[in-house]
Formats: C-alpha cells, structure tokens, sequence
C-alpha cells in the first residue's frame, strides 16, 4: 500500500490518546476495587475490556492491522498495525503495585510512527502520560521531552523555532547513572550491584512505563531479562526512544526491529552512550533473596496526600544522603570543597558511603516508619523493639544520647534526661505522616516516641510540634497553617514554651551558630521552620543548610521532611529522590558499610503510602478526609463546621466531593447535587479558571500592579485599576474566593475553620497597620499580596478613621461566608445571578470595612 493513501501520524494522535485515557480509566477503577483486581494469575477482565475498547475506537479510526496482547490478531496485509497492550504490567497490577501501563504504537513498515504510553496509577492516581507521533514534539504531561541522544527524531515545526535546539550531551556511567528493572529487582539487590554498580537501580513493573521513562530522562537505561518479549510489550516504549534519539536493543546488541511474529530476546532501552555501558556489562538473571518491602494494605486515590507524604519521607532522606558528604565540617571548609553550593549527592563523605544511602537519621526514621505500619498506628513497644533491633544491628553512626536511650528501652541504664540533642527530633517525620490531618495525634505521638530516647521536655516539645505541623501538611495545610499548627500543639510545659519562642525566632531569622553545640535540637528546629516559614524553594534551603556546617545531615534530614511535607514530592529534585531510592547497601565491593534491607529506602514511596493507611480509615469515618492537593487536583471532603458562627450553618453541606471539574454537595433536602465549575468559571469577571491554576495579583518591576489572564502569561494581562476604585476590591475579592475553595476543597472542618481563623486576624492586624499608615515588611509575601493591595487601598483612599478599631476581622468571616454560600447556590443560574452576588459581596465586603457591615443572610436569593 503506497504511503501517500496513509494517514499522517500526528492526525491520528489526539483520537488514540483520549482512547488510552479512557482504557486507563478502567485500570485505575479496577485497581481500588475492594477486593482487588479481579481475575486469574497474569489475567485480569479488564485487560481485555480494556482491548475491546481500544480496538473499536483505533480501528475506526484508522482500519488497517492488529497486534494485540488479548484478542485475536488481525493481519491483512496492510502496511500499518496498531500494536497494542492493554495493561502491560498486569501480575504487579494484581499484586497491588502501581506501575502498569496502557501501550499504543502504530508501526508502518515495520517502524513506529506514533506511541502513547500510560501509567493511570503511577506516581500516583493523577497518572503519567507519553505520547509522540511522527513530525510531532514527544510530550509527557502536556511538557515537551528533552532529547536523550544525538539524533531525535525531526519535528516538523507548525509555528516557532524547530524542536530541539540542540541534541543531547553524551553522560558518563557513574554514581549518577539510574537503570530501571522490574518490580523485583530488590530480590536481586547483590547481583545487580555486582553487575551495574556504581549506578543505582529503580525496581517498577512493565517495560512499557520503565521505557517511557527512559525517554523522558528520568532514568538513563531500562533493562528486561524477559525472553520472549513482543512488540506490544514494546512498541510504544520504541517509539518514545525513537522520538528523543535513544536507543533500543536486545542484550546480545542486535536492533530491535518490528514485524510479524517477531520476539525479542530481552531488551535495554535508554541513552545510547548508557546502553552501550550496560550492554558491556553483560546484564543476565542471577541469585535471588527476597527483598519483602513494605506494601500498602489499601492504596489511596488521594494524590495530593499522597505526593506530600512521600515529600516528607523523601525530604528527610535526601536531606540526609546530601548533609552526611560534609557532616561535622565548619562552613568555611565546605565551601572550599563546595565553591559552587552542595548539589549533588555523591560517594564518600565523612562515613565513606554511597551516593544516596542513609545514615543514623534516615535508618531511624525508616525504623519508626516500619514499626508504625506494622501495628497501624504508635504502639511503644514495637516501636521500641524496632529502635532496639536497628542498634543491635551495628550502625556506623549513633549519637551518645540515642545510644544511652535505646540501651534503656532494652533494660539497660537509663535514658539522657538532661540531653537537648537532635536524635529524637530527626527521626519523627513518619508519625505525622501516619497522623496525617490529625495533628494532636501525631504530637501525642511524636511526644511520646522522644520520652523514649530523648526524654528533655524541649525534645519532646520540638517533636510534638515538628510532627504536627507534618501531620497538618500532608492533609493539605499551607506553610502558614503548618507553622500555626506546630505553634499549637508544642505543649504548656517548659519545653512548650521554649518551642513556641523558637517558633517566633524562626519567622525573623535563621539560628545564629551551627556550629556550635551543632546537635543542639533548636538548631535543626530554628532552620526548619525559618526556611518554611519564608517558603524558600526546597533544593535552596537544603543546599544553604548543609553549607552552614555542623550536623549537616542531621540539620537537613529536619528542613528536608518539613519543607517536603509542604511542598511534596515532586518539588524534591529528580536525581536526588532517585539515588536515594536506587541505593541498596549490599555486601559487596565498594560497599564501606552495608546495612540490612530494614535500613534501605528503596521502598519508601510505598512506605510513605502505607503510613497514610494508618490514619485514612479514621479521617473518612469521622468530619473530614484527606485534602485535595493545593492545586485541587483531587477529591477531598470538606465538611460544616459548628464551631465558626459566620461559616454556612443553612444545610449546604455535609460533605464536598471535587472530581473532574464538578463539585457535589448535600442540599437541605438530603438530596445529592452537583455543581459543574467549568460552566461556573466562565461567569467570573475576571474569570478565575477555578480548574486551571489559580488567578493571582502581580506587580511589575516598577511596583505597577496586574491581573494576569486565564494563560497566566505576563504579556497577555490587564493592567490593575488603581487602588482604590471599586473595581479593584471586585478583583481582589475574586482572588479572595479563589483562596477560600482552595481550602475548601482541600481540608477538613477543624483545619478550614482554624485557617480561617488565623488569617482573618492577621488580616485585621494588617488593615489596622495600613489604616494607620504603618508598613510591615514581613508581610510582602506572595500569600499576603491581595490583603496587602487592599490595606493599602483602604488606607490611601477610603480615608478610613482608624480610631473606629474597625471589625475587619468580622468583615472578612462574612465575606467568606457569603463567598461559600454563592458557590453552592449559583449552580445552574444564569451568568447574571452569579455577577449580582460578587457585586453585593463587594459591597458588603467595604460595608463592613466601613463599619456598616451587610450580614449574609441579608444577600437576595
């Protein structure tokens, strides 16, 4: 058949890629059913649904052949086949793993010309999507994808400079290199040290995900053992290669080439230069141990939860793997050897370790975070036993104070009452992961894990609020709310108010020494929550707190949980998470201190979702569930709150759901509603895109202010009003809505209610500050630019009398309730409606800032 009756690729990509979506939908549904996966060993039903329906949507939209894993091939000679699988991955899959990919390639003469790869379940339930067709931009997410080797494939530029600018550099194989194998590798940790080492190894199912991945350069080289492969379980992973210039091989060197009935004697995909490496080295199957790492009981479909659990664990690792290459050293000497700031995480170090391995702090707190698994919450005794077995084991580092404490849980002399170390504080991360939401519980928790080894009443006080605030973050709440909450819950003791004072201490500066009496626990406390406190980008604060010197790694582990908590996962830098991730410490050559599998992070992205597990069944059966994410990206339950006389009481809701752009609620009748944002959003002026990120105040160099547009472009904005005018409060008060469902959407009754809470009354510190003409720089924030614009609005043109002591506070628990209330009933009402009620919320808003405030339930229905 001539080609020029074919048709183009790229026309064909949008109708497969929403055909793949649709399958994996199904996968994701299939994967939380209670139960698990239906189906037999290696088959599940929806396999071949999932088939069925691609089949139906591919054919029709392109009839030529088929290459499938479940149904019937169809061969009739036609010069393209759609090469499919509908879940490669499937036996992980039905072990509860996430990882498994839908697989659509169109091969024309035997070369792939298009492929679309999708892990609905991986990193989490947002997915992970890759496609790619000929004389097209390889994309992952909606991002283009960067070329991995010398020779990508040609784009054929619609509009623009032609994609890319420059092909890949070639990379060494070092301690940096990352090869991806199957969800076993941890079985064959020795072997593949031996084979790959010094590289680190990812262990995740299906070769379709693992080769995707390698064509979006999160890993450098994927390898399969399996004999046997065919072409559905690879297509699509070749096509994403072949878009980015890399490589796809068999292990004995030979080309992978496509045709009828072709099997392919294992494979390595990836960066050439790496193949090439890994193809030397002679890859081939070899002794296993079983490896047993944590799984999850039940898996959340929470993603925002989930990507700030693993953030916290992840955080405090790598926090860790990076402080311990200079720990103990003054700032002077790390900077002579760090000229350029500490970035990578390398071999060696003051313990002689690999790149990416834990230390005292990082094993403890795996330790913790494995006791708290097993028994489903904080039980003393199992937890004591796991600090007891970790010490037994013999670690290369352990400070005097955990030592004297452990040695006393075993019956052994009695712990350090006298000690302010950092040991207890370093390890605590994993109980407000396991609290999540609940932050009285994680500092109950956390209080009580310190008595054991680190009984001072500032540790025990430092750990309460440190796992709070981590219980607060994980379940949603922003850096201000995390810190409110560590503040809250630091105790009434001593040590409580010697917390709260360094919590105070924290917002002005950083502690002034770290240096001396560098295990101090206020030292790690202070940098943590200054650093979070100014909302300071992740890899920056890690990087300027290990080059402070001292107990680097301790100091980072701490800052590194903390601001993961607050940010998740994917803020932590890709090449960090993954080393620390691929690093096992086997026995074997360049090994200075192997450790046992208890010790390993390898399995912490499961381990952080299973620590959730412990607090999920108690958070959706009591007010409130998990938080969306803050960038509203999944469900959440937000419930009414009794306590806050000004938030909704008139039957609205006992529960929001957010899912795909509709919120549902209980109405007064009991009856289940549904609001559809996206409709709603279009009725905003200026429109909010309630779904789409968040519309938010900029200023210009020159202090100018701007709205920018629904694409968030600074080119394409309005210019501000000036303040003062009537339409500037309209706009303010759009953004003000905006942070409002932020919350809703993402926390539970007692959170909302405390968020709110807090930031009216610094709001009404605030106003009185402007009205009075004083200027608070600490308040320059982004998160305080709208209440900011406002005071000054207020003060410089509405001549408000500040002797008055106006009730902005009030004013502004209205407003939000008025807010709410239109949310929930402009469902289904003309444009109109919804512009009537922003005006009379405008107008109560400065009724009330006037001291004539209008009430909510005086707004017209």
């Amino acid at each position: 058949m001539s080609n020029e009756n074919l048709p183009h690729p790229a026309l064909l990509l949008p109708t497969v890629m929403q055909a793949v979506l649709s399958a994996g939908a199904l996968i994701r549904a299939e994967f939380h059913r209670p139960g698990g996966p239906r189906g037999t060993p290696g088959k599940c039903p929806v396999d071949a649904q999932g088939e069925a329906e691609l089949m139906q949507s591919l054919l029709a939209l392109h009839a030529c052949d088929w290459h499938g894993e479940e149904l019937p091939r169809r061969k009739m000679g036609h010069s393209d086949c759609w090469v499919v699988d509908p879940q490669d991955g499937t036996t992980a899959f039905q072990r509860g793993l996430r990882g498994s990919a839908v697989s659509v390639a169109l091969m024309r003469q035997g070369q792939p010309v298009l492929g679309v790869v999708y892990a609905p379940c991986a990193p989490d339930d947002a997915g992970d999507l890759f496609i790619w067709a000929e004389g097209m931009v390889p994309m992952r997410n909606g991002k283009p994808m960067l070329p991995i080797g010398p020779r990508p494939a040609p784009y054929e530029p619609m509009e623009g400079a032609p994609w890319p600018a420059q092909p890949a550099s070639p990379k060494r194989y070092d301690h940096a290199t990352l090869i991806a194998l199957n969800e076993q590798a941890g079985d064959y940790a020795a072997h593949n040290h031996a084979t790959f080492a010094p590289a680190g190894v990812l262990a995740m199912p299906s070769i379709a995900y693992r080769l995707a991945l390698a064509a979006a350069g999160e890993v450098d080289a994927v390898v399969s053992l399996t004999k046997g492969l065919d072409s559905y379980d690879i297509g699509a992973g070749h096509a994403l290669l072949h878009a980015v210039g890399g490589t796809l091989i068999e292990l004995n060197g030979t080309p992978i080439g496509h045709g009828q009935g072709r099997h392919f004697h294992g494979c390595i995909g990836g960066r050439p230069e790496i193949v090439q490496a890994v193809q030397e080295r002679g890859p081939k199957g070899g002794s296993r141990i079983k490896r047993h790492p944590v799984q999850p009981k039940r898996r959340t479909s929470a993603i925002g939860p989930l990507r700030w659990a693993q953030g916290a664990m992840l955080g405090l690792l790598v926090g860790d793997a990076l402080g311990s290459q200079v720990e103990f050293l003054d700032p002077a000497t790390i900077w002579a050897r760090h000229p350029g700031g500490l970035r990578d995480l390398l071999p060696g170090g003051t313990w002689n370790l690999l790149a990416g391995q834990p230390t005292d702090d990082g094993e403890l707190a795996l330790a913790l975070a494995r006791a708290l698994v097993d028994a489903g919450g904080f039980d003393r005794d199992r937890v004591a036993q796991g600090y007891i077995d970790w010490l037994a084991s013999g670690p290369f580092d352990v400070g005097a104070t955990t030592t004297s404490g452990i040695h006393a849980l075993a019956g052994r002399g009695k712990a350090n009452s006298a000690s302010q170390a950092n040991g207890a504080l370093m390890r605590v991360a994993p109980t407000g992961i396991a609290a999540a939401g609940d932050p009285a519980k994680a500092a109950a928790w956390a209080r009580a894990d310190a008595a054991m080894t680190h009984p001072h009443p500032v540790c025990q006080a430092a750990s309460a609020a440190f796992a709070a605030a981590i219980a607060a973050g994980v379940a949603g709440a922003n850096s201000p709310a995390m810190w409110a909450e560590a503040y809250a819950h630091a105790g009434e003791d001593a040590g409580g108010m010697e917390i709260r004072q360094a919590l105070l201490e924290a917002r002005d500066g950083l502690p002034p020494d770290f240096t001396r009496n560098q295990g101090w626990v206020l030292t790690a406390f202070g940098n943590a929550f200054h650093r979070l406190w100014r909302e300071q980008g992740f890899a920056e604060a890690l990087t300027e707190t290990v080059m402070s010197g001292g107990d680097t790694d301790t100091n980072a582990a701490i800052c590194g949980a903390l601001l993961g908590a607050a940010y998740g996962r994917d803020a932590i830098p890709l090449a960090w998470r993954s080393q620390v991730m691929g690093c096992r410490a086997v026995r074997g050559k360049g090994v200075a201190h192997s450790r046992p599998v208890s010790c390993w992070a390898d399995d912490t992205a499961d381990l952080a979702e299973a620590l959730l597990g412990c607090q999920m069944s108690v958070a959706q059966q009591h007010e409130g569930s998990f938080a969306s994410t803050r960038n509203n990206d999944e469900q959440s339950g937000v419930h009414r709150n009794q306590s806050c006389p000004n938030y909704p009481d008139e039957g609205f809701t006992d529960a929001l759901l957010e899912s795909d752009g509709l919120f549902t609620f209980t109405n007064e009748d009991g009856h289940s509603e549904t609001i559809d944002f996206g409709a709603l959003s279009d009725a905003l002026e200026p429109p909010p895109s309630l779904f789409e990120g968040r519309m938010t105040l900029g200023e210009d160099e020159d202090g100018s202010g701007y709205i920018p547009t629904r694409s968030g472009t600074h080119t394409e904005r309005e210019e501000m009003p000036s303040l003062g005018r009537r339409s500037t409060v309209h706009d303010i008060v759009v953004t003000w809505a905006n942070e409002l469902l932020d919350q809703l959407e993402r926390t539970d009754a007692a959170t909302f209610d405390k968020w709110l809470e807090n930031q009216c009354t610094e709001m009404n510190h605030l106003f009185l500050g402007f009205i009075r003409g004083e200027t608070r720089s600490d308040y320059k924030r982004s998160s305080w630019n709208t209440p900011q614009k406002l005071g000054t609005s207020i003060r410089t043109n509405m001549h408000l009398d500040s002797e008055a002591q106006l009730a902005v506070k009030q004013a502004f628990m209205i407003t939000a309730e008025m807010i709410i209330r239109s949310i929930l009933e402009c469902k289904g009402k003309p444009s109109e409606f919804w512009a009537q009620r922003m005006d009379c919320i405008v107008d109560a808003l400065i009724g009330g800032l006037t001291g004539d405030a209008v009430k909510g339930d005086s707004l017209p229905r």
